[in-house]
């Protein structure tokens, strides 16, 4: 069976079905919107709900918060080869 992340945007009605539908199926995947590390996964309405008005600078600027690292690396360790990072390695970047 494969490891699938299924991409697609948080309005994507179908997310949820396609997940189960795969799951089912015996496939490893990995939900962006309930990531395995627990909680809800990251969406730009937890910074800002009015995030889609913002210009490049705001967009910018945000993509430092502490929030945005965390789903960041949580998507991207979901996605690795062996699904793990060293997290200390990547903050000192």
């Amino acid at each position: 069976m494969m490891k699938i992340y299924v991409a697609s945007s948080w309005r994507t009605e179908r997310h949820d079905e396609v997940v189960k539908a795969l799951t089912r199926a015996g496939h490893t995947v990995y939900n962006y919107r309930e990531p395995a590390s627990g909680g809800h996964g990251f969406s730009w309405d937890q910074i800002d709900p009015a995030w889609q008005s913002w210009d490049a600078e705001q967009y910018c600027n945000a993509l430092y918060r502490a929030e945005v690292q965390k789903g960041f690396w949580t998507d991207f360790d979901a996605m690795s080869s062996d699904g793990r990072q060293d997290a200390a390695k990547r903050r000192s970047c």
